[in-house]
Parts: C-alpha cells; structure tokens; sequence
C-alpha cells in the first residue's frame, strides 16, 4: 500500500506541471500567429492610408502634350515645384465641373499655412472653354491655370470618367484620382499628409 502511494506524483506537482504547460502555450501563441499571418497572409492589414484612387503605377506628366492657354508659360517640375491639383475635363464646364473646381478650391483654402506649396489647374481634354467662360469660371473660382490637351482622355494620359481630380507630386507624377463620387475631405486628408511628410514641394 505504501508503495502505491509513494509512486502518485502529489497534487502540486500535477498542477505545478499543468501551469507550466500553460505559461508555455500563451507564451507560443503570438509566435503561432505571426507565423499564420506572414506565412499565410491572414489578418494583414492593406497598409493604405489614402483615400483617393491610387493610380498605379504613377503617371508623368506629358508635359509635352500639356499646354498652358497663356502663351509663354512652362511647366515648372521639380522638387520646389509644388503639388498640383489639376481637374480633368472637357470644354464644357457645367455643374459637376463647376463642383469639382470648387471643390479643390476649398482644399487648398483649408490647407491653411501650407496653400503656397499647391498650385491649381484646369487641363481641358479636347480643348478648353471659351475666353468668356474662363473668365467667368476665373472670377467664381480665382488660382486656376488653364491648360489644355487637343485629344481623348486616354491620349492626355488620364484614366476614363472625366470629370476627375487628380493630385500631382512635385517631381510631376499623377499619384492619385478623385471623382465626384468621393468624400468631400477625401482630397484634403490626402493632402495635409503628404504634405505633412514630403520634403519636397
């Protein structure tokens, strides 16, 4: 009988073991988890901060089939150049038009301190509104150039679906894209970080 008892390990021993095993299983969880999630690719967030549509990958400016209506005027690319925001459109600048320019004008009023590092422009794809027309969208909505594109959408390099806003870097890369169907503040959160952690423009 004495025997019988001798050979049971005693209570502690059992839960001492027991208490261990767990220590050692919360301890291997999170080596489980990373393991499931980079092996595997579950639960990995997508990393995206920007709530414009990511043009990918990022367009240069052509420039070269950009035009500015005011003769004599160039492209000023380059790393103190400035963030663009250029609307993308026809000739004919009616009320989606007229709310997009708006739109982007708010932007860069609500970019506060910063409004010196943007510049504004209106690229008219195959051709440009009338001088009157400028004028008139010139004095609703003052700070736009306007530029313009003798071809389809396509052949300005911009995505199908004028009417669109686009935001330009300073090195003059088309980075991203916003239709009238975007949030209202989805271009300014864009902008306020970029120019938050950009070092050039």
């Amino acid at each position: 009988m004495m025997g019988e008892y001798a050979t049971q390990p005693p209570v502690d021993v059992k839960r001492g073991r027991r208490n261990l095993l767990l220590l050692f299983g919360i301890a291997l969880t999170p080596v489980l988890l990373a393991m499931i999630m980079y092996f595997g690719g579950y639960g990995i967030p997508d990393g995206r901060t920007n709530k414009g549509e990511l043009l990918q990958p990022a367009r240069a400016l052509p420039v070269q089939d950009w035009h500015f209506v005011a003769p004599g005027r160039n492209w000023d690319l380059g790393p103190e150049s400035g963030w663009k925001i250029i609307y993308a459109g026809g000739p004919a600048c009616e009320a989606r038009c007229e709310e997009l320019l708006h739109h982007a004008r708010q932007t860069h009023i609500a970019s506060g301190r910063e409004q010196e590092r943007i510049h504004r422009y209106y690229l008219g794809v195959s051709g440009v509104p009338e001088p009157a027309r400028r004028a008139a969208l010139g004095e609703r909505f003052p700070g736009y150039e306007f530029l313009s594109c003798a071809g389809t959408a396509a052949q300005c390099q911009v995505p199908e679906g004028t009417p669109a806003l686009y935001l330009a870097d300073p090195l003059g890369n088309l980075i991203l894209r916003y239709t009238e169907q975007a949030d209202p503040r989805a271009l300014l959160d864009d902008l306020k970080r970029l120019l938050k952690v950009s070092r050039v423009g």
